[in-house]
């Protein structure tokens, strides 16, 4: 319960017969009597306080100056204040001052202070400390120790007929042996207007009547109030007595329905419950010259009444202290609560059922200890892979993972708690590398099943129908059936490539492509749709292959170097090389839906050019991109296509990009591991009379061609006997190989004919002298000369007869008789000489003579 405390500062009350004395918290109205000071009642004779201007004030002040009251203080500035009467030796004057610490600050006995006598504390001149001083004709001045000024302290100066004694705060400083003798006021000056101020608050003078009474103003606790009690602050010198008592009532001003005044019992309140509240001091001495002080009282009090609580206090004001059932309940079921002597006392109460406020316990009892305890709820899956908890009354198992656990299993290790709250091993590897076991683990032990019959992979792509079967002594193995790759032809080496396609190294470090001998096989079916009956279709199973390096070919966007022999070049889209080739596409052609039923294997000639990206001769592994740049074909003229025409490759808008990988293979061959995204476009016209008849269309697709998987390989059997004047050839009919020498002969006999053995080319050489026949029966002595040549000497044949036309022919000589032809018939006598042929009349030749 809270508790209220009210403290007052009565500066007093003291016992006074002469002196100024605080008697309540009235704030005066008057100058003559500031702050709490008043002319007090207590004696018949009352001094008067009187305030003095000092004569030496400024001539320009506007106004005389004046002790100021602020605050239930007198601040004095440039003025004088004391008592009208004087008085003489055997008085004790006490006051409660702050000296500033300005010069000329007197405060004591003296007539005016502006001569002797006087017995002061005082500020001199120039300031160092307070001084006490005593002036009887001649002054005796002592310094006050420690710092003093700006700060309340109490003063007291004891004027005998002897000495003059001075206190600070109760503690004698100094005594003077030359105490005045002439009558003297209590007077208080600062004596310079404008500088620091002297403050005081009360004074007091001796001698102190003999008993007194303080009576308290009127206290308002706004309520009814439980009074407790009242401490004071005092000083009771020996002989003297400070006896304190209260009274209260409801109504403002006492009447006779408050309580009588009642003493306390130590500081114990004994006036009961009521709003208002107040108390008297009564004060005595047995000495006149010492007097009881009274210098604050602070009331403690509930207020307003509350209810009753377990403290030893009569909290509801009821008149009765700790009374009610409830007083000590500190919520817990599990204690006996109770009052005793104003302390709770809570007693455990074990064995009492209770409720502990945790829904994951049950059968709540209180404990010895006080407390409410449940036996915990037991939450156990028997998972060690969970974390068991109980939440809210409900058994939770969270999932712990990444432990290590056991999942019972002997065929497993490495367990562990997955994110599922389960226990999963890694199961042991029984492999023994074998297809034809089934391989298992049991009991933590490997076993190995025979599983004959069973299909199989031997590894071996050259085989099919792979099965298990039994093979004493190793038990089983898997066997298949070898690939025929037999093409019925003597003359070519046939074998299963397991790797797909593998072609030799071209002499550079790499292979040549397209890869001869390989072909790239459509892994799902080119389709024709458009133009057939709705839900039917003609599938196409491609196979692209047979390149060769054509002698002529219009479809290739540059010219082959070497047609026919040498058709690639660097360069192309993607930096490496073009090639140029022929090729063969087979066709698988299967109808469906109303075309079911239709089959057919068609051979398609094409020209087609590829592009490579570049690559790393002589790496053993070289990566590549490619594309089909170009690819076209078509038959015309067939049982049910007028027209079937395909065409692929990017440069007609196709796009068929590829990628190719060459991996080194023993006998410095490359596997060739290729393939073509290639997007084409089919076009046909049905034939009349075909399985198409009136259909026509053009479908647009994109299917993989790839050299995946294995291939039949059939090279041709290497007939060369490194002979270059021989012609080596296989016999198809018996699979042998056969070197016809290279036949040279030019039909000159006049040449020696000989095959070159280096180059394989036929030679002449001419063989001079040598007897030949130059097929002219008209000469002789035929012969060979320097050139080669064949040459005879011709056949003379002349008769002598300029009549006659000599030659030889077919190996005679014949002459033909010219008639007509001038001659000379060797007789001067005649002449115009002329030969005539037998038969013909003769003409004279006429001589002139």
């Amino acid at each position: 319960m809270p508790r209220a405390r009210r403290t007052c500062r009565p500066r007093g009350p003291f016992l006074a017969r002469s002196s100024l004395q605080l008697r309540s918290w009235t704030r005066p109205s008057s100058i003559s009597a500031p702050g709490r000071w008043t002319r007090a009642p207590t004696s018949p004779r009352r001094p008067m306080v009187k305030s003095f201007s000092p004569p030496h004030s400024a001539p320009n002040s506007r106004a005389i100056p004046r002790p100021r009251a602020a605050d239930g203080k007198v601040t004095l500035d440039g003025v004088k204040v004391g008592t009208i009467a004087v008085y003489g030796p055997g008085r004790t004057l006490e006051f409660s001052a702050s000296f500033s610490g300005s010069p000329l600050n007197s405060s004591g006995f003296g007539t005016m202070l502006t001569a002797a006598p006087w017995a002061v504390f005082r500020t001199p001149l120039t300031v160092v400390n307070l001084m006490d001083s005593t002036n009887n004709g001649t002054t005796q001045n002592s310094n006050v120790p420690g710092s003093l000024f700006n700060a309340f302290h109490r003063y007291r100066i004891d004027w005998k007929s002897d000495v003059v004694a001075y206190y600070v705060d109760g503690t004698l400083v100094s005594t003077h042996t030359n105490p005045p003798t002439a009558d003297m006021r209590p007077i208080f000056s600062d004596f310079l207007p404008g500088g620091g101020k002297e403050v005081f608050d009360w004074f007091r003078m001796s001698p102190y009547a003999v008993s007194g009474t303080f009576v308290s103003h009127v206290f308002d606790a706004a309520s009814s109030a439980r009074w407790i009690d009242l401490q004071t602050t005092s000083e009771v010198p020996d002989g003297t007595s400070i006896v304190l008592e209260t009274r209260s009532g409801d109504t403002a001003a006492p009447d006779e329905t408050w309580s009588p005044w009642t003493g306390l019992s130590g500081n114990a309140i004994i006036s009961p419950s009521a709003r208002y509240l107040q108390y008297r001091a009564n004060l005595s001495s047995t000495d006149p010259s010492l007097t009881p002080a009274l210098q604050s009282a602070t009331i403690t009090y509930l207020a307003p009444c509350v209810p009753e609580t377990c403290n030893g206090i009569d909290d509801d004001c009821d008149g009765n202290v700790d009374n009610g059932a409830s007083l000590c309940d500190d919520r817990n079921p599990c204690t006996a609560d109770s009052c005793v002597d104003g302390q709770c006392v809570f007693r455990p109460t074990a064995g009492v059922a209770c409720d502990d406020d945790n829904p994951c316990t049950t059968g709540d009892a209180c404990n010895t200890d006080g407390r409410c305890a449940g036996i915990p709820t037991v939450c156990n899956d028997d998972n060690a892979c969970t974390a068991d908890a109980c939440e809210n009354g409900v058994c939770v198992f969270k999932p712990v993972a990444g432990i290590t656990c056991d999942d019972g299993n002997a065929c497993t290790d490495h367990d562990a708690c997955n994110t599922d709250g389960r226990c999963v091993g890694t199961g042991l590897t029984c492999d023994d590398h074998n297809p034809c076991t089934a391989d298992a683990c049991r009991d933590g032990q490997c076993i190995f099943t025979p599983t004959p019959g069973a299909a199989c992979d031997d590894g071996d792509a050259c085989t099919s129908d792979d099965r298990c079967v039994e093979s004493p002594p190793e038990g089983v193995s898997c066997q298949g059936t070898p690939t025929n790759c037999d093409d019925n032809n003597s003359c070519t080496v046939d074998r299963c490539e397991p790797q797909g396609c593998v072609v030799p190294d071209n002499g550079e470090g790499t292979a040549d492509l397209p890869p001869q001998g390989c072909g790239y096989v459509s892994q799902s079916p080119l389709m024709i749709l458009d133009g057939l009956p709705a839900g039917s279709a003609i599938e196409l199973a491609a196979k692209h292959g047979g390149f060769t390096c054509p002698t002529a070919s219009t479809l290739c966007s540059f010219v082959p170097p070497i047609p026919g022999v040498d058709c690639d070049q660097p360069g192309g889209t993607l930096g490496g090389e073009q090639e140029c080739a022929g090729a063969t596409l087979g066709l698988n052609l299967t109808g469906t839906g109303s075309l079911a039923g239709f089959s057919r294997a068609i051979s398609m000639s094409v020209d087609s050019e590829t592009q490579d990206g570049p690559r790393t001769l002589g790496d053993p592994v070289q990566s590549f991109p490619t594309l089909l740049f170009r690819l076209s074909g078509q038959i015309t003229g067939d049982p049910d296509f007028d027209l079937l025409r395909i065409t692929a490759g990017t440069d007609f808008g196709l796009p068929s990009p590829g990628q190719t990988t060459l991996t080194q293979a023993a006998g410095g061959q490359w596997a060739v591991d290729s393939f073509f995204d290639i997007t084409y476009r089919i076009d046909y016209i049905g034939a009349p009379g075909g399985t198409l008849t009136g259909m026509s269309g053009s479908t647009t697709g994109t299917v993989r061609f790839s050299t995946g998987g294995r291939q039949c390989v059939h090279t041709p059997v290497d007939c060369d006997d490194g002979n270059a004047c021989t012609t080596d050839r296989c016999n198809p009919d018996t699979g042998k190989c056969e070197h016809l020498p290279v036949v040279c002969d030019d039909g000159n006999e006049c040449t020696r004919d000989f095959c070159d053995p280096d180059s394989g080319t036929c030679k002449s050489e001419p063989t001079s002298d040598a007897t030949c026949d130059d097929g002219n029966a008209c000469t002789s002595g035929d012969v060979c000369n320097a050139d080669g040549r064949c040459a005879g000497t011709p056949v003379l044949c002349d008769d002598q007869n300029p009549c006659t036309e000599d030659a030889c022919l077919d190996g005679e000589c014949r002459f033909i008789p010219i008639s007509g032809t001038t001659c000379d018939d060797g007789n001067a006598c005649t002449q115009a000489d002329t030969l005539f042929q037998p038969g013909q009349a003769r003409r004279l030749k006429l001589r002139r003579r």
